[in-house]
């Protein structure tokens, strides 16, 4: 049996050389499965990480004038992440009667209720999640549409116009 450059095993069996077994480089695989074990090891006992955000739904979202729309956030994080909530690229204010904003432990939900005609076209809803290990955003859109309706019957077409 000999050893080749290539970390594999061959033997020599009636003249011809075939692959018996195939390995892996030991020494950089040990090495490398060390440390991403050593990695891991520290990440779970430090925890410490920047903020990932692992969903933010709905994604996008349509709803007519003067409806209301429910947004969740979920962080994962340690230590814990402040989350806030941005539309059109500015930090919503948390105590905003039209913007509700609720906090959990690495959850967040964003209420809008009674879109206006102010809100017609659609709105870009950013959910933010920082510590002092970095910054993380997610982007949602929320489609405002007013209250006239198209209902097509065979090749007629009816539009209602829904009052508030």
């Amino acid at each position: 049996m000999s050893f080749d450059g290539n970390c594999n095993i061959f033997s020599k069996i009636r003249g011809h050389v075939h692959n018996s077994i195939s390995i892996f480089s030991w020494n950089n695989s040990i090495d490398s499965i060390k440390n991403s074990i050593k990695k891991l090891f520290l990440f779970w006992l430090k925890g410490e990480s920047a903020p990932k955000i692992v969903n933010l739904k709905p994604h996008n979202s349509t709803v007519l004038v003067r409806g209301n729309a429910i947004f969740e956030c979920h962080v994962f994080s340690y230590p814990l992440a402040r989350i806030s909530w941005k539309k059109n690229n500015k930090k919503l204010n948390e105590h905003n009667k039209k913007y509700k904003i609720l906090h959990g432990s690495n959850v967040s939900f964003l209420r809008i209720t009674d879109a206006s005609h102010t809100h017609n076209g659609v709105l870009r809803i950013t959910c933010v999640a920082e510590n002092h290990f970095g910054i993380a955003e997610s982007m949602a859109s929320l489609n405002v549409i007013s209250g006239i309706i198209r209902i097509q019957i065979k090749n007629i077409y009816f539009w209602i116009k829904l009052d508030f």
